[in-house]
């Protein structure tokens, strides 16, 4: 489009336009520099928490279990926390629900169980292996491992286990309270077997002892032999 006027003219008209239009650009500029500046906030970083350190287990005999004891694993990062492995000594167990990613602020326990193998003050730790700064942590365990005792005595039961007197070969089981009497301790507790049928028992072999058969083999026969212990 064409302008009356001096060619003058126009050209200041262009350039009151580009002034404008630079002087728009640089008073955004500030405006759009600051808003890029959350760009450069990092991604977050995991970290882990443990409800306890240490954990003491009561004694416990060989073989024995004690009951579980928890531990709780936080993350109070702000990243999710992955755990790789968790690792415990010899004469403990665990049992944890830690498998998966824990979001920030979550958390998972593991369960701690004494199972003594040996007697003795017996300690150990459970490791968590994972992706926060200062991996692994670690708990520190200790229980005492007791011996269980000597087993209980071995004690009369008030029957009698014998061969039958008409039939060597065979065994029965009759009742004789009198000379076995409930509860007495057995001072030669022993097994014994190779009756027909094959029948086996164990008896305190110090003691003898007869009594009538009721059903089997048949009733009425008389049976000698020694008195019957508890297993």
């Amino acid at each position: 489009m064409l302008i009356a006027g001096d060619g003058q003219w126009k050209r200041s008209i262009a350039s009151k336009r580009f002034q404008f239009t630079q002087s728009v650009v640089l008073m955004l500029l500030p405006a759009l520099l600051t808003g890029c500046g959350g760009g450069s906030m990092g991604p977050g970083s995991p970290a882990v928490t443990l409800s306890t350190n240490s954990l003491s287990f009561p004694d416990e005999a060989p073989g024995g279990a004690s009951p579980a004891q928890a531990v709780t694993v936080t993350n109070s990062g702000t990243a999710a926390l992955n755990i790789t492995s968790i690792t415990v000594a010899v004469n403990f167990q665990e049992i944890d629900d830690c498998g998966s990613p824990v979001a920030a602020g979550s958390h998972c326990p593991i369960n701690v169980t004494f199972v003594p193998t040996t007697t003795g003050n017996l300690q150990g730790v459970i490791t968590v292996a994972d992706n926060a700064s200062g991996s692994p942590p670690s708990i520190t365990l200790a229980g005492q491992g007791v011996s269980s005792g000597p087993p209980p005595a071995a004690t009369l039961t008030g029957y009698c286990f014998g061969t039958i007197t008409i039939q060597p070969n065979h065994c029965a089981l009759v009742q004789d309270l009198a000379s076995c009497p409930v509860g007495q301790v057995a001072s030669q507790p022993a097994f014994v077997t190779g009756c027909l049928p094959p029948t086996s028992q164990s008896v305190d072999t110090s003691t003898s002892c007869q009594g009538k058969t009721i059903r089997f083999p048949s009733p009425g026969l008389t049976v000698k032999g020694s008195c019957v212990v508890a297993q």
